[in-house]
């Protein structure tokens, strides 16, 4: 019990000294960081957010492109492209047919390279079936070229 009580008061601390931060960092009192998300003013149908992509299937990571377009992973292995209108193309980008989608696997994370201007480079990571029943993970580069993503390169395997 006692060491449950000083659990306890360890995460009641660890929680204000957080908000007490965020609070000194802004100049704002820990009340204020708080309801600083009710300041956020709600679109003309009264909601906060607006939808610009519906009908995606387990969308999971989403980079933006040089141009504010948007590149979407879907966890069965597509990539989507939402262009700088908000328009879903139907079709996708790239289908990966080697993703598994297992529990909290498949097409997961989705980034660009540093200098993605000059290179096209995208990172993903995903998850496929090794040996048997097995389930692995890797990272693979590919160049975003025309609309387009192809060229795989695994960089890290059997994760």
């Amino acid at each position: 019990m006692k060491k449950l009580i000083i659990f306890l008061i360890i995460i009641v601390v660890l929680w204000a000294g957080f908000f007490w931060v965020i609070a000194f960092n802004k100049n704002l009192s820990p009340q204020q960081v708080v309801l600083e998300q009710d300041v956020l003013a709600p679109d003309e149908e009264g909601s906060r957010f607006t939808v610009i992509a519906e009908g995606l299937e387990t969308p999971w990571s989403i980079v933006f492109l040089p141009d504010k377009s948007i590149l979407v992973t879907e966890r069965p292995g597509r990539v989507r492209l939402i262009d700088t209108s908000d328009n879903l193309q139907q079709e996708p980008i790239i289908t990966i047919n080697n993703v598994t989608e297992i529990g909290e696997g498949g097409l997961l994370g989705i980034t660009l390279h540093p200098d993605f201007i000059t290179n096209g480079y995208v990172y993903l990571y995903y998850t496929y079936s090794g040996n048997g029943n097995d389930t692995l993970n890797r990272v693979v580069r590919m160049t975003y070229q025309n609309g387009q993503l192809g060229n795989e390169q695994t960089i890290i395997n059997n994760i």
